[in-house]
């Protein structure tokens, strides 16, 4: 077979071609375990170039920019090959489509906002340019959308958990037994594991709660429930010591979400089945909330800085001008207002960095969402969200619980949505969302029959498929 007839015949090529592009983003932590434990840095307590993760993810980054160029090829390929109707073809891949517009507006701005400088290379810091942002929207996502069948998304999702455990077993081992020589504390002496920041560490442990918590609830076997259900409680203990209010409050979110939607969902499967399912969501929960409970009584800082945040915006309402949110209401004020400086195309890639530094000693706005607004104007924020929406809507519409994988990827990036409000994108974080956002919005295309009935497992499905 010649590679004309490959390319439009054999359907397993690009789905491979996308887990390959993604597998070293899944086990970027641990690529970064081994890399600091062979060659140290000189100064793992202080951010700078002497730092190895900005190259760690750099090469990372080449690679799967390179598969995605590949990838893209072969796709655009064969969807000429189908030769349907353009805007059928753009309604099909609607949340694909709303992403490729926010690259043309990335590719507009630059010179627009003159941030050419961030074109192809970020801060030595935050390593993000926006040909990163760009890798976000049409790499990463990309590739996670064309994960289309069960047995591909279980081993997405087996290793982007497994590394997740790996990681924070050596943690707890960090903490509780003997430091490691590869992890470091940031530079507030905080828990940061192989992260540079508490903050970031928290983005991370969010998603891997949350899909491990599902794992516990939607696997197929036994097997897999009992794994993810060690693996929530290793990163709950350590999502606890990590202390991260806005990242512990999006996982306690994302969870009553599940519990909801696992009783609305599941209200017209076999007694049995529902029966087991309900058990499982609640043994889970209770999990998430014995760990919690019982950490509190040895580590209280989570729940001092809930009490204290409360404390804060109670004195915000007296006129007051405090530090609400570890500074956050400060610096989203501040950004606001630049926003309404520009609000069509914004200041460009980091344009807001040093103003807002000078007013608040931190660069970026710690909520997502602003930071979106304040780089590249309103009009990018709405058509992002846009993409976000459609694609959690799509997978609601389409019967997304049909598929754990798809379902799992659901809920984790319902929870990085969530703790978007609080946090920033990071190079070694951002990249998880935007492949488990890809997963779900593979949903749509999986290659499977599609099923009549609600809970019918698809055609081509089997009970261990």
């Amino acid at each position: 077979m010649n590679l004309n007839e490959r390319l439009k015949r054999d359907p397993r090529l690009l789905y491979r071609l996308a887990f390959i592009g993604a597998l070293p983003m899944l086990l970027s932590p641990l690529i970064e375990c081994l890399s600091e434990l062979l060659a140290p840095p000189v100064n793992s307590k202080f951010f700078g170039t002497d730092q190895r993760y900005p190259a760690t993810v750099g090469l990372i980054q080449t690679f799967a920019l390179t598969i995605a160029v590949f990838v893209w090829i072969i796709f655009l390929y064969r969807r000429i090959l189908s030769k349907e109707p353009v805007g059928k073809q753009l309604r099909a891949y609607l949340p694909l489509s709303i992403f490729l517009l926010l690259v043309v507006w990335l590719l507009i701005n630059v010179p627009i906002t003159g941030s050419q400088a961030f074109l192809t290379e970020g801060s030595d810091y935050r390593n993000e340019s926006t040909l990163t942002f760009i890798l976000y929207f049409a790499g990463y996502f990309l590739f996670g959308m064309l994960l289309t069948t069960e047995r591909i998304r279980r081993w997405f999702l087996g290793t982007f958990i497994a590394a997740g455990t790996v990681l924070g077993i050596l943690t707890l081992i960090h903490v509780w037994f003997a430091p490691l020589p590869f992890f470091h504390e940031g530079i507030l002496d905080t828990l940061s594991g192989i992260f540079y920041n508490s903050n970031h560490f928290g983005y991370y442990l969010t998603m891997v709660v949350i899909a491990a918590a599902c794992g516990a609830v939607l696997g197929t076997t036994r097997l897999t429930r009992l794994l993810c259900l060690g693996s929530l409680a290793v990163n709950t203990a350590v999502l606890i010591l990590d202390d991260t209010l806005g990242c512990f409050l999006a996982v306690f979110a994302t969870l009553i979400v599940l519990v909801v939607l696992v009783y609305l969902v599941f209200s017209k499967q076999e007694p049995e089945q529902r029966k087991a399912v309900r058990i499982r969501v609640w043994i889970t929960a209770g999990v998430f909330l014995a760990i919690s409970v019982a950490m509190s009584f040895f580590y209280e800082s989570l729940f001092s800085s809930f009490l204290k945040t409360i404390f804060e915006l109670d004195q915000l309402t007296d006129g007051k001008d405090i530090n609400a949110g570890s500074g956050r209401l400060k610096m989203w004020q501040h950004t606001v207002r630049f926003i309404t400086e520009k609000p069509v195309f914004g200041h460009g890639t980091e344009g807001i960095g040093r103003r807002l530094y000078m007013l608040t000693n931190f660069d970026r706005p710690h909520n997502e969402y602003l930071q979106h607004a304040a780089f590249w104007g309103i009009p990018f924020l709405l058509v992002y969200l846009g993409g976000c929406i459609c694609t959690l809507l799509q997978a609601l519409r389409n019967g997304f619980y049909r598929s754990p994988g798809v379902a799992i990827c659901f809920f984790a990036s319902l929870a990085y949505m969530l703790s978007a409000f609080f946090g920033n994108t990071m190079y070694y974080t951002a990249p998880f969302f935007f492949l488990l956002l890809g997963v779900v919005a593979s949903g749509s295309h999986t290659e499977v029959m599609p099923v009549t009935k609600p809970f019918e497992m698809p055609e081509g499905l089997t009970k261990n498929d």
